[in-house]
């Protein structure tokens, strides 16, 4: 499984950045079946609270492949002193090791798919896909059923 910070330059994945530079490796991930990438969001997300994108993570944009792809994460630096996708994308990872403890015969696709099935759209603000992707990772509702297919 692949956990891939989207990157901190406020474009869309593929797009390129303000220095005229593409992220290669996002655009060789596209459609990969056990990748994901990690946008951040500027907390986690509740129902009565809901959170927004951070102003500096890339997005998934337009692309429905990268769309699919794409999840989003709390990042509280007023907290925790750390920002950024790159933080972001170990949660992920962190999450992706939790349910390979619990679901042990599963494929790293069916981790991934189990991430990307269970995130919510209802914790973020204005939830939109070309922003959010599938939306915000939830470990909680991952790790809810007995198996996964």
């Amino acid at each position: 499984m692949i956990s891939k910070a989207a990157g901190n330059d406020s474009v869309a994945i593929g797009s390129t950045n303000a220095s005229g530079n593409v992220d290669y490796l996002n655009v060789a991930l596209k459609g990969a079946q056990s990748a994901i990438y990690v946008g951040a969001l500027n907390t986690n997300g509740t129902t009565s609270a809901p959170t927004t994108l951070a102003y500096y993570s890339n997005t998934p944009g337009a692309d429905a492949t990268v769309q699919r792809q794409f999840l989003v994460v709390g990042v509280d630096g007023a907290k925790t002193g750390l920002y950024g996708t790159s933080f972001a994308a170990p949660i992920i990872a962190g999450y992706s090791a939790i349910l390979s403890s619990k679901f042990t015969k599963a494929s790293s696709t069916q981790i991934t798919n189990q991430l990307l099935n269970t995130a919510r759209q209802d914790t973020i603000s204005n939830f939109d896909a070309a922003t959010h992707g599938r939306g915000e990772a939830s470990i909680t509702r991952s790790l809810a059923p007995v198996s996964i297919q």
